[in-house]
């Protein structure tokens, strides 16, 4: 019986990358990744866009008025509100501005 020997195989060439273009990569990943934190971090920054945070300080105008109560259009959606205490009462087409939340009223004042 013969010993068992390894087979060689030719080796293919070895391209090495010139290390300006190692750098240009690297560089350019690097620069990427500082720019994807970086909105991440602004992104935590911004006020909320949703809840009662978002809702207070928001501006719209009085839809309607009637015995049940007054309608106001604010971010582009219509909220049952009532005007904030010492405020004159609500008459369609004013400004106002939300200062409170209970429940689903707003409570505004005239801006």
């Amino acid at each position: 019986m013969t010993p068992f020997l390894p087979l060689s195989l030719p080796q293919p060439e070895v391209w090495q990358a010139p290390l300006w273009l190692i750098a240009l990569v690297a560089g350019i990943t690097a620069a990427i990744f500082i720019f994807a934190l970086a909105m991440g971090i602004r992104a935590q920054k911004l006020a909320p866009a949703l809840g009662k945070p978002a809702l207070l300080g928001a501006k719209g105008y009085i839809a309607s008025v009637d015995e049940e109560g007054s309608t106001a259009q604010i971010r582009g959606e219509l909220w049952t509100v009532r005007p904030d205490e010492a405020e004159p009462p609500l008459q369609k087409g004013d400004l106002v501005q939300v200062v409170g939340v209970e429940g689903l009223t707003l409570i505004v004042r005239h801006k």
